[in-house]
């Protein structure tokens, strides 16, 4: 492939991300790579239908895939609370019989539903898809952005990240950079020295959050709640929540 190839990135455009954006868009190796950001479903629509080389994959999209690469040694996780994946609600965790699933991520949602089916069968809380008329339910999962939102509106946050570690002990991953195709070492080297370059310069992250209140706690939310490195524990992490799942996973971690 030649020397000038730029490959196509796609990250998923939420605030946890945003550290993966702004470091391909201000590295100087920028001219390997060309982002791209949508919904956690167009980067696993644009890696399948080969409209990007390298995708930031939501786990919940991995089955959708026979063989997978993966790119790098950073992802999106939590080791305990992660803020923007949770159920909130008026009521007492106890009282909860119904929760209303997220419209925007598989991933929330096969969590949600392996803690449910795992882990809280005696209490027979009942699932409620989207997509179904009932628009009531005792609680309701809501990720990402919309998440700080939420933090205001309602009395009770239970964060999955956290209910997941205290249960299981483990991290959570929830997103990780693969490809169809291998891609050349040399570029995954460079893929992951941009990230690398970013996150450890304390001033890269200072200029995101100039873009945000104070209010929303995002200095905290990177340093505290968003964890990046795909490290061995949250590879076990993946594989052992792909257990409970029934399923295998596409890609060799």
């Amino acid at each position: 492939m030649e020397s000038n190839h730029k490959y196509r990135l796609i990250s998923v455009e939420y605030l946890n991300a945003l550290p993966f954006i702004h470091a391909f868009t201000n590295s100087p190796l920028l001219s390997q790579f060309d982002i791209q950001t949508g919904t956690p479903k167009e980067c696993a629509e644009s890696l399948l239908n080969d409209h990007a080389d390298i995708a930031l994959l939501p786990i919940g999209a991995l089955n959708q895939f026979e063989n997978l690469h993966l790119v790098s040694e950073y992802c999106i996780g939590c080791d305990g609370e992660v803020r923007t994946v949770c159920i909130f609600s008026d009521l007492e965790f106890e009282d909860i019989k119904t929760i209303k699933e997220d419209p925007d991520s598989r991933t929330s949602n096969l969590l949600l539903h392996t803690l449910n089916t795992h882990f809280w069968a005696s209490k027979e809380i009942q699932l409620l898809a989207n997509g179904q008329q009932t628009e009531d339910a005792d609680g309701y999962l809501i990720i990402g952005d919309r998440a700080f939102e939420a933090e205001k509106k309602y009395r009770y946050k239970y964060d999955l990240g956290k209910i997941w570690k205290e249960l299981t002990g483990y991290p959570f991953t929830f997103a990780i950079w693969v490809s169809k195709t291998k891609i050349p070492n040399e570029v995954i080297q460079s893929f992951n020295q941009c990230i690398k370059d970013f996150l450890s310069n304390e001033k890269n992250l200072e200029k995101i959050l100039a873009d945000y209140p104070l209010n929303l706690g995002l200095k905290e939310y990177y340093s505290k709640n968003i964890s990046y490195e795909f490290d061995q524990k949250k590879r076990d992490a993946l594989t052992h929540f792909f257990k409970l799942l029934g399923q295998s996973l596409p890609v060799n971690i």
